[in-house]
């Protein structure tokens, strides 16, 4: 329990080992005016006791109510797919499959220092053969892990936020991760990188939910299985090559970076499964061709960007004006764009 005396002063209840009592703590005073201001509807939430160290301080939350906007079928999504060679590879897809940007973000040098504390603790464990009880074993180097992660997490979900702010995305859809499993064949420092890197996907997709709701931006998930899978054009299943970055899509013709091909169909899936859950609001005939299993958007893990465009092509289209994002020069004529 907290009571907020002053900017620098507050009492906690704390157990003694008798009973509960108040005690007046100092802390630093607060100046969250230019991150967290009043106006805009913030309020200070009861602080938690952390102790980093041989330290003890008070971490203050801050809390917002937001409203976030209706979903319509006329701004983008931010389609993000999460990879092993690049952090994150993002793309601006409107409703009738139109990509607009792409944008590939990495980390170079916080990657490379990971791998490199990565490999030595492997090496400090290939050599240690017990370890005391009650004694942490290569604390330092898992303490620079943890905030390394942390780091690169962070980084990523607010750069992902900027992007889809910038463009004027009404979501931010990510692959449904949460179910992946370290590969069997992978065994010391190539195992214990796996297995990081699944849980850095865990902490950006955290990160760039609350993020993007503190920016009105709505978070979404799709199916994972297919997506770098199948070539965005409908082609068929892609071989990957290389460091497994680059795709060479059916009979060769295509060569194509895999994961911004799964970007695409990451926002493919997000707006035919929008189509479907307002098909009640269209016609007979369309509500009949999206019900039909032998179409290409029907079967989920096998929709890609070229069975968005050919559901589009089944809908009534009305010309409106696309929403412009900041920076963009409008034109003034009206550009054709689908609605449901």
């Amino acid at each position: 329990m907290f009571e907020w005396c002053s900017n620098g002063k507050g009492m906690i209840k704390l157990f003694n080992g008798k009973d509960w009592l108040w005690y007046h703590v100092p802390f630093e005073p607060i100046h969250a005016d230019h991150r967290f201001p009043v106006k805009d509807g913030w309020q200070r939430q009861s602080p938690m006791v952390v102790k980093k160290d041989k330290r003890w301080s008070l971490h203050f939350p801050f809390k917002k109510h937001m409203v976030l906007p209706e979903k319509d079928f006329e701004r983008p999504v931010l389609a993000v797919d999460l990879g092993l060679t690049t952090t994150a590879v993002c793309s601006v897809v409107h409703s009738d499959g139109t990509v607009t940007h792409r944008e590939f973000i990495n980390y170079g040098g916080e990657k490379d220092r990971l791998d490199d504390t990565l490999k030595r603790i492997t090496g400090k464990s290939a050599r240690t053969y017990l370890i005391p009880e009650g004694e942490q074993f290569c604390r330092k180097d898992w303490r620079i892990v943890g905030n390394l992660t942390d780091e690169i997490a962070h980084h990523c979900s607010a750069d992902i936020v900027k992007l889809a702010v910038a463009h004027n995305c009404q979501s931010i859809v990510f692959e449904h991760l949460g179910k992946l499993r370290v590969p069997k064949d992978f065994y010391g420092a190539k195992r214990l990188r796996k297995k990081f890197h699944y849980w850095l996907q865990g902490r950006i997709q955290r990160f760039a939910k609350y993020k993007g709701h503190a920016e009105g931006i709505r978070f979404s998930r799709v199916l994972a299985r297919g997506t770098s899978e199948y070539a965005y054009d409908g082609s068929g299943k892609v071989h990957r090559i290389g460091n497994r970055q680059m795709a060479v899509f059916s009979m060769g013709q295509k060569i194509y970076c895999s994961d911004l091909s799964a970007s695409y169909n990451i926002a493919a899936r997000y707006w035919i499964r929008e189509y479907v859950s307002n098909s009640k609001s269209l016609s007979r005939e369309v509500q009949v061709a999206l019900e039909d299993k032998s179409s290409p958007w029907a079967v989920r893990h096998l929709q890609v960007l070229a069975s968005l465009i050919s559901l589009v092509r089944l809908l009534p289209r009305k010309r409106t004006a696309l929403v412009p994002y900041p920076g963009q020069r409008c034109s003034q004529k009206e550009t054709p764009s689908i609605t449901a």
